[in-house]
């Protein structure tokens, strides 16, 4: 049972989160590198790069964080499934409703959400 990382370039990588630190793995602006972690021939899951260069002392440290922060989201997870009991769901076409009323609603600026232009001397 030994861990380690395999390295390969994947240039259409998707962002996932890191199985050791539980960050994201990457992003537009990370090389199209994918770093797998693996349990001998097994694959554990995806590594973000400060995880797949650091030493197994990061790792531990970085694991046993995942792992409380991991166990802080169960406990409130479990809280949240104790009070569905009295929640309210969203009405019924309330989405439709809201893109109706605001279908017409220009911002101002111009197109493509960018900045509005500065005023011509």
């Amino acid at each position: 049972m030994c861990l380690h990382i395999e390295t390969m370039y994947e240039q259409n990588q998707l962002v996932s989160n890191c199985a050791i630190c539980g960050y994201y793995t990457g992003g537009r602006f990370s090389p199209p590198l994918r770093y797998r972690l693996m349990d001998d021939e097994d694959y554990i899951g995806d590594a973000c790069e400060r995880c797949a260069f650091g030493t197994s002392d990061l790792w531990r440290v970085a694991l046993m964080s995942y792992a409380a922060r991991l166990e802080t989201k169960a406990s409130l997870l479990r809280d949240m499934s104790m009070r569905v009991l009295d929640s309210e769901p969203a009405q019924e076409g309330i989405a439709e409703d809201l893109l109706r009323q605001n279908i017409n609603r220009q911002v101002p600026g111009r197109p493509g959400f960018l900045p509005p232009r500065p005023p011509m001397d």
